[in-house]
């Protein structure tokens, strides 16, 4: 039967199983915000997307944790979001942020709780029995539920902010081993968003990692505005000197000048 012979309300209906209510929660969210909010446009990143987009349909085995990393606010899960859309159509999520302070079992309690709803009684029980298994099957009991959240479609994201790496960059054991036993299960995928630099080509599982180091696209994106603006020709390199704007009042370039070399102080000391 063809949409057009459908009532208005039924050729809009999304009929979609879900075996949790936590992946109905999700998928209802998503439909809303993708309502409420307008897309917002992709720039800047074009290139690093169809490289990536490249990289994995054409590895065999895919990589099938996907890996991205630099400065907050500079579009690290809006470059994955993007990533997975168009190379696997999946959608990312849920998000799962974990604090620096934070430990296996806040990792273990946040996925749960992204695909179950659960009472503080009930919270608390499942904790107490992830606190009585051993080192190794906490390890596959997280990445059996990181597993089940990426089903439906969907690649879970965990936004690191200091809790799963060390001082040198390299991830604790217990979440290394949680990556392990994740690739050990088949058709999913995972994303990792860290801000430091991770170091992992020690760990048995890099062969089916992809990692994409972003960096501030502020300097491309004034160049493009203003070209866009003021017709104005704009120097090919990073413009950091004034004559690089030759057609701004003093005051806008001297701001933009001060941005520019702020974004790559902050971009070369947070690493």
């Amino acid at each position: 039967m063809l949409s057009t012979s459908l009532p208005p309300w039924l050729a809009r209906v999304k009929a979609v199983q879900h075996s949790a209510p936590g992946q109905s929660a999700r998928a209802i969210e998503s439909l809303l915000v993708g309502v409420s909010e307008p897309q917002r446009p992709f720039i800047g990143r074009n290139d690093e997307l169809q490289r990536g987009v490249r990289k994995i349909g054409t590895s065999d085995p895919p990589p099938r944790i996907l890996l991205t990393h630099g400065l907050k606010g500079i579009g690290r899960r809006s470059f994955l979001r993007r990533l997975v859309r168009d190379a696997l159509n999946l959608d990312l999520g849920p998000v799962i942020p974990l604090e620096s302070a934070a430990t296996l079992e806040d990792l273990f309690l946040e996925s749960h709780l992204s695909s179950t709803m659960l009472t503080r009684e009930e919270a608390e029980q499942q904790l107490a029995a992830f606190r009585g298994l051993s080192e190794d099957k906490r390890a596959a009991e997280v990445a059996t539920q990181l597993a089940f959240l990426a089903q439906q479609g969907s690649v879970p994201c965990i936004v690191d902010k200091g809790a799963l790496l060390d001082s040198e960059g390299r991830y604790f054991p217990e979440y290394a081993e949680v990556l392990r036993r994740f690739l050990t299960e088949r058709g999913v995928y995972l994303s990792l968003v860290h801000i430091r630099s991770p170091t992992f080509r020690e760990l048995p599982v890099r062969s089916q990692i992809f990692e994409r180091r972003l960096r501030a696209l502020l300097c491309r994106i004034c160049r493009h505005c203003l070209r866009a603006s003021f017709g104005s020709p704009i120097s090919t390199q990073t413009p950091t000197r004034q004559r690089d704007l030759p057609r701004l009042p003093e005051s806008i370039r001297r701001q933009l000048t001060i941005s520019f070399r702020r974004s790559r102080i902050m971009e070369l000391t947070s690493y």
